[in-house]
């Protein structure tokens, strides 16, 4: 729940591009799916971009420019998620990533390890500041 002084509509979009500026728009508004959804899988288990565009921090238009950009973006989102209300449903996401990204090793078999071991996190918090740590790792 976002309060605000005044309910007009120049205040709204004021809090809105702040939000966005920030960065934050995606922490507080998630997309919702519609109902039946639920057990289609969200993600293909290729690309880490695929995390940046289920949290929103890129569309559907996202070309593939600028993915170390992409990547300290997501890390800022999921730095930003840590001891939230959102932590759990995030920490969720980063599993069900790692699940098929560790299933299409193909490409990625000297890294299936640590999908493997991330996997097996049993703490969302540690599964997020080591999802952080290795974006940040990817991104510089």
């Amino acid at each position: 729940m976002i309060l605000i002084q005044k309910c007009s509509r120049n205040l709204i979009e004021e809090v809105i591009n702040y939000l966005i500026k920030e960065n934050m728009f995606s922490v507080l508004f998630r997309r919702i799916h519609p109902i039946g959804l639920e057990s289609e899988p969200v993600f293909e288990g290729k690309d880490w971009t695929e995390l940046s565009l289920h949290f929103g921090v890129i569309d559907e238009k996202y070309n593939g420019e600028n993915d170390e950009e992409i990547l300290r973006k997501t890390k800022k989102f999921l730095e930003s998620i840590i001891t939230s209300s959102r932590e759990k449903e995030v920490a969720d996401n980063i599993r069900q990533f790692l699940n098929l990204l560790y299933q299409n090793t193909e490409g990625y078999k000297e890294s299936a390890y640590i999908w493997k071991g991330m996997l097996e996190m049993e703490y969302d918090f540690n599964l997020i500041k080591y999802t952080v740590k290795l974006l940040e790792c990817m991104s510089t």
